[in-house]
C-alpha cells in the first residue's frame, strides 16, 4: 500500500484537531479496506476562499450501489462491504465528528474501481491579532 500525500498548507480549518484526526484516520482506514494489495490509497485537496476539499481514493473495491446512499449511517455496518475487512462504525462517527464543525463527507464508487471519499471543510476566520 502506498500513500501519496499532498504538500502541506498553512490554512486553518474550524474544528478540534484531536476529533478531526479522528475522523480522518477513520476515512484512511475506510479507504485502505476498498483497495487492493500494490494499490494506492491519493490524498488531494483544493483550497477555496471559504473551505478546504480533501478528496481520498483507492483503488480496488467499490461499494455496492444499494449501500451507497445509506454509507455512513450507523446501522448499515451490520455486515462487511469489502474484502479489506469490516468498516466497524469508523464511516458513521467520522461523519458525525465533520458534522459537528460544519463539515461535510460524502462518498462515491470511482469508475471503474475503488472508491471516493470527499471532506469539505470550513476555513476558520482570523480575527485582526491573527488568532481564530
Amino acid at each position: 500500500m502506498t500513500f501519496v500525500m499532498p504538500p502541506a498548507n498553512l490554512d486553518l480549518v474550524v474544528g478540534d484537531k484531536d476529533l478531526l484526526v479522528r475522523a480522518f484516520h477513520a476515512l484512511l482506514e475506510t479507504a485502505v479496506k476498498f483497495s487492493k494489495e500494490g494499490e494506492t490509497v491519493r490524498l488531494a485537496h483544493k483550497v477555496t476562499a471559504d473551505s478546504l476539499r480533501v478528496t481520498i481514493e483507492s483503488q480496488g473495491w467499490t461499494i455496492p450501489p444499494s449501500a451507497l446512499p445509506k454509507f455512513f449511517d450507523i446501522f448499515s455496518v451490520e455486515k462487511t462491504l469489502t474484502p479489506g475487512g469490516d468498516l466497524g462504525l469508523g464511516p458513521p462517527v467520522a461523519y458525525r465528528i465533520l458534522s459537528l464543525f460544519g463539515a461535510s463527507v460524502s462518498v462515491a464508487n470511482r469508475n471503474p474501481r475503488g472508491i471516493r471519499l470527499t471532506i469539505s471543510l470550513r476555513k476558520a476566520a482570523l480575527s485582526k491579532a491573527g488568532r481564530v
